[in-house]
């Protein structure tokens, strides 16, 4: 395990102090409305956010409070990814937050900042949180893996594929839609056939060749086929 010398524990006040010192009072009406979040919304953009987590990355945040500010929760994810630590020890820190995430603004955010190497262990961790069927954004923070370290990953396409089931959550649902679109930028054919031949994910198709309509990324040829999908 590596070993990090951090100052004091950082009173979590202090924190939400500093973020509030960063707020903008026009973002936080626009973020409120785009988040849906229980959570407390401060108002802070997602610069200003990564660079108070750089320069706090030495403090010691062992009693940090989660579930109380949206920015708070971002914060965290932010300076754990800024800590010299291996992918394990980062890829735990960031399970507790996530597991206790309740706004997508929050494991998107966290994720799409990691910088893992091993990735077979990120593709074991995206298998088991994607089997969190009860947490929703864990469960959406696996799909995002997925789609951030395998969406141009032929040999990882079948076991993806199987491994989807439709959520009872309306997040899930979108995340796994995004990632198949994703992916079908690179693997037309393959996500085609899966969605022609799928019959138990309505939702997910649904979503996902709507996704796929909206992309830059998808030639108008590709997106009248997978239009044609009934």
């Amino acid at each position: 395990m590596s070993v990090v010398l951090y100052n004091r524990y950082m009173d979590y006040e202090i924190i939400v102090e500093k973020l509030y010192k960063l707020s903008d009072e026009k973002y936080r009406v626009f973020s409120k409305s785009l988040a849906n979040t229980p959570l407390i919304v401060i108002g802070v953009r997602i610069p200003k956010i990564k660079e108070l987590a750089k320069e706090l990355k030495k403090e010691n945040l062992n009693r940090f409070v989660f579930a109380q500010y949206l920015e708070a929760d971002i914060f965290y994810g932010l300076w754990v990814n800024q800590q010299k630590i291996n992918d394990l020890e980062k890829l735990i820190k960031l399970e507790e937050a996530l597991s206790k995430a309740s706004s997508w603004p929050i494991t998107d955010t966290i994720i799409c900042n990691t910088k893992f190497k091993d990735l077979d262990l990120v593709f074991s961790y995206y298998i088991k949180w994607t089997k969190e069927s009860d947490n929703e954004f864990l469960c959406r923070s696996g799909y995002l893996l997925y789609m951030k370290y395998f969406s141009k990953n032929k040999g990882s396409i079948q076991g993806f594929l199987k491994n989807i089931t439709e959520s009872k959550y309306y997040y899930v649902n979108m995340m796994v839609a995004r990632t198949l679109a994703t992916v079908a930028i690179s693997f037309e054919n393959e996500i085609f056939e899966y969605l022609k031949n799928s019959n138990n994910i309505s939702i997910i198709k649904k979503y996902t060749i709507r996704k796929i309509n909206e992309s830059f990324r998808i030639n108008n040829c590709a997106k009248m086929k997978f239009l044609s999908i009934k």
